[in-house]
């Protein structure tokens, strides 16, 4: 699924929950037109290193559990961004998003610049702060 490319509403979207969908299809209904495409459940992080021989599911399975799962990665004009999706957002999704946007720049070296962004209904106390402070683009809606 990482490498669909998507702009139309989805039915289901990898690994979101109803919540998260609910928050993520409020966001595409004001800024959906501002996107070239959206990447999905993008997989990125290091697996541990398994020992050689192992049967070639094996080696599948680690890199499905064990590799980061970014929410969305959304490709516009002149920049990406590594959204994250968060109900009641609260200080680890400012973690959880820096994380992934620095992954995602040292593994893919995009040629655009890369934005952490976070996306919620109700971030918690101090969260906008934050967010203002470590550079996090926060959107409630």
């Amino acid at each position: 699924m990482e490498d669909a490319k998507y702009r139309e509403k989805l039915r289901l979207y990898p690994h979101m929950f109803p919540k998260d969908i609910e928050i993520w299809e409020r966001y595409l209904k004001i800024y959906e037109k501002d996107y070239q495409k959206f990447l999905y459940d993008v997989k990125i992080g290091s697996v541990p290193r398994f020992p050689s021989g192992l049967p070639p599911e094996i080696y599948k399975m680690g890199d499905d559990l064990w590799k980061k799962r970014i929410d969305v990665v959304g490709i516009k004009t002149n920049e990406i961004e590594v959204i994250e999706v968060k109900p009641n957002a609260g200080l680890s999704a400012i973690g959880q998003v820096l994380g992934y946007a620095k992954i995602y720049t040292d593994e893919k070296k995009p040629s655009l610049p890369v934005y952490p962004v976070l996306i919620t209904d109700f971030p918690k106390e101090d969260i906008p702060s934050l967010c203002l402070s470590f550079q996090v683009r926060l959107v409630v809606v």
